[in-house]
């Protein structure tokens, strides 16, 4: 966990609640444009039988504080000044167009819980509310990639940026690549994306010899090669994980395995958008594998544009994406289902 200053901290995921440091606003503050009064000066008060003012109320604009003794703001054609002082002609209610001392913010009150990932209008309010710096957690990832690899690697570092991380990138050659992981132990998760099948599947075999594979050879598609477990070298240990090739295993990979890893380490505790749709047409699934499906937004309804095998066309369209469990053959057209936007 690390100190960052609130401006920069959007997207991030706090290490530890927010509280407020003090009321706010610490006095109270006018709503819109009129005149302060003490509410009980106005009581009974109308264009018949007006309440005597020996002098002219306050004239205050929005967010400006209230005089002393004012607890309600009337509207500047309720007020009207005479020779003597001002009439009053209508009644006002005690807080009216009033921000009372507290009544945004109150002292100790939990602005932002910890495991939220931090928004833009939260780190409004907590820039408002004068605290300049937030404790966040930014975990460590290292993508092991071959140079050869740029596309997969590419989408993956972006992602993991994306995802509220600092990432590094070692570019090795296959043959160093088991060799390679335990040097990686030091970084909280490990990425290894962009390498073939049977190259994944060596570095499962050796992490299986290790006891260190956690789960391999996934009823996943796309994306079966993708494995997970652990590397460790002297006293360092970290999660690793085997994210296959070409991108569209890369992506299944990745939101099936990495980023709830990464969410983990950061201590994520909400949920990811999703919206409820009815589907344009039917999807069908195959027992026994998990199909990752992604989905386009059209009007009211999900439209499927890949399962399983995904184009790269449907990924550059795609908004949202969802799991088929594998004792599903799928769902039905018009059915209702949750997506997960990307």
């Amino acid at each position: 966990m690390t100190g960052m200053a609130t401006a920069k901290a959007a997207g991030l995921v706090l290490g530890a609640d927010v509280l407020a440091p003090a009321p706010l606003p610490a006095q109270a503050l006018a709503l819109q444009r009129g005149y302060a009064i003490a509410s009980s000066l106005s009581v009974g008060a109308s264009a018949y039988l007006p309440n005597l003012l020996a002098e002219m109320p306050c004239l205050v604009q929005p967010g400006e504080p209230l005089p002393a003794g004012c607890d309600s703001i009337l509207d500047p054609e309720d007020v009207r000044e005479t020779p003597g002082g001002a009439e009053v002609i209508t009644s006002a209610a005690p807080g009216r167009h009033v921000r009372q001392a507290g009544g945004d913010v109150a002292a100790g009150h939990t602005i932002v819980a910890a495991g939220a990932r931090l928004n833009g209008s939260q780190a409004a309010v907590l820039r408002a509310a004068g605290i300049a710096e937030v404790p966040v957690r930014v975990p460590s990832v290292v993508v092991v990639a071959p140079k050869d690899s740029c596309a997969s690697a590419a989408l993956v570092m972006d992602l993991v940026t994306r995802a509220g991380a600092e990432v590094s990138i070692a570019y090795v050659p296959e043959s160093r690549l088991v060799g390679t992981l335990p040097s990686a132990a030091s970084a909280d998760l490990a990425l290894v994306a962009g390498w073939s099948g049977a190259v994944l599947q060596s570095a499962a075999k050796a992490m299986i010899e290790a006891g260190r594979l956690i789960a391999g050879d996934l009823a996943v598609s796309s994306g079966a090669a993708m494995a997970c477990g652990f590397i460790e070298a002297e006293e360092c240990s970290a999660p690793v994980i085997l994210l296959p090739g070409r991108i569209e295993e890369t992506l299944a990979a990745w939101l099936l395995l990495a980023r709830p890893a990464l969410d983990q380490l950061a201590g994520f505790s909400g949920l990811r958008p999703t919206t409820v749709l009815p589907l344009a047409r039917k999807i069908s699934s195959a027992p026994g594998m998990v199909d990752v499906a992604l989905l386009k937004r059209q009007a009211d309804r999900w439209k499927p544009l890949g399962v399983g095998d995904i184009s790269w066309a449907a990924l550059a369209e795609a908004d949202a994406w969802l799991a088929i469990p594998a004792e599903s053959e799928g769902f039905a057209a018009g059915e209702i289902v949750e997506a997960e936007f990307l």
